[in-house]
């Protein structure tokens, strides 16, 4: 284990881990839009994810686990560790591709009022595309957005047209 000498030098080491939680997020959120059906000729939205404090410890997660690491961190989720359920939920997602342990994983973490869990939970919910999993993802990004995600918001406006666009499609066949 490293030691460090000084405060300063603990104080850049805890700037880096959250400069790294903010770019993983960020990456996440990216492989949520391409995921979604984000095409070019939409205008992207540019924004730098707003993650609290608290909850920045529970976006780290990586594309790949060792099979002892992921039993670890499995037990852990299992047994109530948000974060854990969180990184899992980022694990099947993003380095696995499987939405529907990500879903289990991610709504685990929300569940356990995790922000970043709820933002997450709520941004794989809207890639289905049904009334149901769009009210659903609405109600877990507000959610987050009370907890501090600020980047909850982006999503919340991407549900709110999804509706509008479905409610004038209805009207229109009507």
């Amino acid at each position: 284990m490293m030691r460090f000498g000084s405060q300063r030098q603990v104080s850049t080491l805890t700037a880096y881990k959250k400069k790294m939680a903010t770019l993983t997020h960020f990456l996440f959120c990216l492989s949520l839009l391409l995921d979604s059906g984000f095409s070019s000729a939409q205008t992207p939205v540019t924004h730098k994810p707003g993650i609290n404090a608290k909850s920045a410890s529970s976006v780290t997660g990586p594309m790949t686990m060792s099979q002892a690491e992921l039993q670890e961190v499995t037990i852990k989720a299992e047994h109530g560790d948000a974060a854990a359920a969180n990184k899992l939920g980022y694990y099947y997602d993003v380095g696995q591709r499987d939405q529907s342990k990500s879903l289990h994983w991610f709504k685990i973490s929300a569940q356990a009022s995790d922000p970043i869990g709820q933002y997450s939970y709520g941004c794989v919910l809207l890639r289905n595309k049904t009334n149901e999993s769009v009210i659903e993802a609405l109600r877990w990004l507000e959610l987050a957005q009370e907890n501090g995600v600020s980047s909850a918001k982006y999503c919340i406006a991407e549900a709110m047209h999804w509706q509008l666009m479905r409610d004038k499609t209805l009207t229109k066949n009507q």
